[in-house]
C-alpha cells in the first residue's frame, strides 16, 4: 500500500469517527430535549389530585414542544382536561407542533374565540392547518372572530 492509500484510508477513519460523533451528540441532545415519563406521571398526578396551581406552574415552563409531546402521550380523557384546565396558558405555538388527529380532537371543544386567539398568533402555515382541520360550522365561526 501506497503512503497516499494509507493517508486516504486515515482520513476516512477520522470522517467516520466524527461521524459517529456527531450522531451521538444529536442522540444526546434529543434525549435531553424529550418530555420524560416521570414529568408526564407527576402531570397525570396533580390532574388527579386536583392540584391546579402546582399544574399550571409545571406546564408553565415546559416550551411549545413539550407541550405539544405531553398532549400527544397522554389519553384523550387528560387530553382535553388538561386543554381546560391550562386554557390560555397554554402556548399557541403548541398547536403547530400537534398532529391533525389530536387537535381535531379538542378543538371542536374550545370556544371560537379561543380557537381565533390561537390563530393569530399561529404562522399563516400553521393557521391555515390548524382552520382546515375544523368542521365548517367551526370554521366560519372562528374567521367571525378573526375578522374583529
Amino acid at each position: 500500500m501506497t503512503a497516499v492509500e494509507d493517508k486516504d484510508i486515515e482520513d476516512d477513519k477520522t470522517v467516520t469517527a466524527a461521524a459517529v460523533a456527531q450522531d451521538d451528540a444529536m442522540s444526546d441532545a434529543e434525549d435531553e430535549l424529550s418530555l420524560g415519563d416521570d414529568t408526564i406521571a407527576q402531570v397525570r398526578r396533580l390532574l388527579n389530585d386536583n392540584a391546579i396551581d402546582p399544574l399550571r406552574a409545571l406546564c408553565a415552563d415546559l416550551a411549545a414542544t413539550d407541550m405539544a409531546e405531553l398532549l400527544t402521550k397522554v389519553d384523550p380523557d387528560t387530553r382535553r382536561l388538561l386543554v381546560d384546565v391550562l386554557g390560555d396558558a397554554i402556548d399557541p405555538d403548541t398547536f403547530s407542533y400537534l398532529d391533525d388527529d389530536i387537535g381535531v380532537a379538542f378543538l371542536p371543544h374550545m370556544a371560537p374565540a379561543r380557537v381565533a386567539a390561537i390563530v393569530n398568533e399561529l404562522d399563516s402555515d400553521d393557521a391555515i392547518r390548524l382552520i382546515e382541520t375544523l368542521e365548517e360550522e367551526q370554521q366560519s365561526e372562528v374567521l367571525r372572530h378573526l375578522s374583529r
